[in-house]
């Protein structure tokens, strides 16, 4: 795979981080849900604890490495891009073209595995 341009590495941290972002506020959301139940009362404090916990090492641990422990954003931007995270429309042309051996690689893994965009 050929080198990226200055240019388009700083795209691809860019969108790694809205990635990122994306991803991790789909996980809070889940976490509040179990916040709202815990307030209405239908939550007992230590299950809401326990989803604190799991979350803490579980998704945030998991999309924390996948996002910042990187040295290159590619892998992550065309993950991102296959699963539908991202838009093709967000995405330059130039860094898509670059991209796309990756990203097909990740639509057909996750087609394979039964998470399709």
């Amino acid at each position: 795979m050929k080198e990226l341009t200055k240019a388009l590495k700083r795209e691809a941290r860019e969108l790694n981080d809205l990635a990122y972002r994306r991803e991790l506020s789909a996980e809070l959301e889940k976490l509040f849900e179990g916040f709202t139940v815990w307030k209405k009362g239908d939550k007992d404090i230590f299950e809401l604890v326990d989803s604190i916990h799991a979350f803490h090492n579980g998704p945030a641990r998991d999309l924390y490495k996948a996002h910042v422990m990187l040295s290159d954003s590619r892998s992550a931007v065309a993950y991102a891009l296959a699963a539908g995270t991202i838009k093709e429309s967000e995405v330059s042309k130039e860094l898509r073209i670059f991209l796309e051996p990756l990203t097909e690689f990740y639509r057909k893994e996750l087609e394979e595995n039964g998470t399709e965009t």
